[in-house]
């Protein structure tokens, strides 16, 4: 297969956070709708709307988990099985709420019952689990004040309520207090969550998740001889798409040049700014990549092969490499070119 590329111009990328806020709302919208699920299926009787009542609360957990994806990941709209493990848990849930009678029986269907109510609280305390570690998995210290403070108070939130709401409870003796008081405070819990999410809402909406920082380049005064091989080199680079050489190594392109190996990494380490050949490389070839799957032409091209016409010998450097560049995988930017 052929593959199409534009050079030296590339399209910019699409509004990033405003696709990120659409699928922030969906999800803190379901979470939302759980609790009040929750809420109204235990304070009031349904009569025969009890089962339609209680069908989203019967994935609160994993709608929280979902919430703190949209949260704490830019790329979380991109991952479609966190949503088919909520799809399961309301599935199971449905389930068990239908053949709650057959559940206290000694037959296999009883036996099936019972083992399906397992996995349904083996999976609610997972996501229950992970919606905590969220805040934690993609943290920096390069992150700003603001976000750091906001992970760090959703974590304290949320593993204060995960200890009363669920361990101290499920935990607590037969005629204690807890075990008297149990309904109360998971209604209590319950809201609390709903206010804190309103609130952590608001502030995901208003600041977009942060963007990994690039590597600093730093700027030196370059003398006439290091500004003429710079432009030489960039220039050879461009014109001639010498990146497209899986197998490029430093010492090809100073041949080409007539030029020290030495010479050259001191002028892309100095005066061009980058870390190492490699970067130097990698930024071309990254480049070259966001313009092919920018064009229409190559829609049906794989991502490997797009990879491959860029001078990527296998795709987990080509993913790493393009992430750093661009802050998104390439299946990432090629679903926000198209939509």
């Amino acid at each position: 297969m052929t593959i199409v590329r534009v050079f030296p111009s590339h399209n910019p990328l699409l509004d990033g956070p405003t696709r990120e806020r659409r699928s922030l709302d969906i999800v803190a919208f379901a979470f939302l709708l759980s609790i009040a699920s929750f809420i109204a299926s235990s304070l009031w009787d349904w009569g025969v709307l009890e089962f339609v009542i209680k069908i989203p609360a019967t994935a609160s957990c994993g709608f929280s988990w979902l919430l703190a994806r949209s949260f704490f990941r830019s790329d979380a709209s991109n991952d479609t099985w966190p949503i088919f493990v909520v799809g399961l848990l309301i599935a199971i849930g449905l389930l068990l709420d239908s053949f709650a009678a057959e559940r206290t029986g000694s037959g296999v269907f009883s036996t099936a019952l019972g083992m399906a109510a397992s996995l349904h609280a083996l999976l609610s305390s997972t996501v229950l689990l992970l919606a905590f570690l969220e805040a934690w998995f993609n943290y920096s210290h390069d992150f700003p004040r603001n976000e750091k403070r906001f992970r760090l108070i959703f974590m304290a939130f949320y593993g204060v309520l995960l200890t009363v709401a669920i361990l101290w409870l499920n935990g607590s003796s037969e005629g204690s207090w807890a075990e008297r008081s149990g309904d109360s405070v998971r209604l209590f819990s319950a809201a609390i969550a709903a206010v804190v999410s309103i609130i952590g809402w608001q502030y995901r909406r208003n600041n977009p998740h942060p963007r990994p920082k690039r590597p600093k380049r730093i700027i030196v005064e370059a003398s006439e001889d290091e500004q003429d091989l710079s432009e030489r080199i960039i220039a050879k680079l461009r014109e001639e798409k010498l990146f497209l050489e899986p197998d490029l190594k430093l010492s090809d392109l100073a041949s080409v040049l007539h030029e020290h190996d030495h010479k050259l990494r001191n002028c892309i380490t100095g005066v061009l700014g980058f870390r190492n050949f490699n970067h130097l490389i990698n930024h071309y070839r990254v480049m070259s990549a966001k313009d092919a799957l920018t064009d229409s032409r190559n829609r049906s091209a794989s991502i490997l092969s797009i990879a491959f016409e860029c001078g990527f010998s296998s795709i987990g450097p080509f993913n790493r490499a393009f992430k750093q560049e661009t802050g998104q995988t390439p299946s990432s930017f090629r679903r926000n070119i198209a939509q």
